[in-house]
């Protein structure tokens, strides 16, 4: 009886296994993001701050690569700003400071970049 449980078992996962997609591979990266403000409004600040920290926390990922991808990445910069979400599905915030003398917000963030998704935008500019 524990055999045919077994075999039971196995039969399940191996198929199931067959359907499973494998998991984005994601890249761990720190970053800093900073963003002055004229006025009051620091709710916008912190969120500009954590979306310059996305694109430093990109750059960063991009020195590691050869270099016709780096350029491709520095030249296309603002291509792939506008899907930074995309390309970072997960954000930490470490730290977060507001300096009320310069008016600026300052995060520090962790961030997981999803490197088979970069690295598909990339190779659509090589084409």
């Amino acid at each position: 009886m524990k055999f045919l449980t077994y075999l039971y078992i196995l039969t399940i996962v191996s198929f199931s296994s067959s359907f499973v997609v494998s998991a984005a591979e994601l890249q761990t990266i720190s970053a800093l993001g900073a963003y002055r403000f004229s006025d009051q409004n620091i709710a916008m600040a912190r969120k500009s701050a954590v979306h310059n920290a996305k694109i430093n926390a990109l750059k960063k990922y991009a020195r590691s690569l050869s270099s016709p991808k780096k350029q491709i990445v520095s030249k296309n910069i603002g291509e792939f700003a506008s899907r930074i979400d995309m390309l970072i599905p997960e954000i930490h915030i470490q730290s977060e400071t507001i300096v009320e003398y310069s008016n600026s917000v300052k995060v520090a963030v962790i961030v997981k970049l999803d490197k088979d998704v970069t690295e598909n935008l990339i190779h659509s500019y090589l084409k």
